[in-house]
């Protein structure tokens, strides 16, 4: 896709990235921590998420190197933390959203696999809320069809 319009990429074309083998590889997290502690031991990795990178950029930083053993907190340099890094400025020359269903099809694709990564009890948090997620999605669904059968299949307007 190199030097195309990001903006007149299709949601297919989209697709077909992400299912490319070494799209595949490179989100099996699972796969990659287990290579990587079988290499260097699993006290050897530090795990953290993007997002924490980029909302607590400071925090970040001081657990890596919590994790390596050297002194914290250190004060991340200002210009650091008001440099803004987007590596694929070089690659597409404007911003786009990613289709929706892009989202949800990556988003479906990697929920079973990181899922894997979570700790024992991180995993029946995560169960326990899908039950409660469940049950209000139920309750309205039964809320819905009962306002609907009671008004002769049409519904109700409140």
């Amino acid at each position: 896709m190199k030097g195309r319009d990001v903006r007149e990429v299709s949601s297919i074309a989209f697709l077909r990235q992400v299912e490319r083998a070494r799209n595949i590889l490179s989100s099996d997290y699972c796969r990659t921590i287990k290579i990587w502690s079988n290499a260097f031991g699993w006290g050897a990795l530090h795990i953290d998420f993007f997002d924490r990178l980029r909302d607590d950029p400071q925090a970040y930083i001081n657990g890596v190197l919590r994790h390596i053993g050297a002194t914290t907190p250190w004060a991340l340099p200002a210009k650091f933390m008001k440099t803004k890094v987007h590596a694929t400025n070089s690659i597409v020359a404007h911003n786009r959203e990613i289709p929706e269903v892009v989202e949800w099809y990556i988003a479906d694709r990697l929920l079973e696999p990181v899922e894997r990564l979570l700790s024992v009890p991180e995993r029946l948090a995560y169960e326990a809320y899908h039950v409660v997620l469940d049950l209000r999605l139920w309750l309205r669904w039964r809320h819905l069809e009962r306002s609907y059968v009671s008004d002769g299949g049409r519904p109700r307007m409140n």
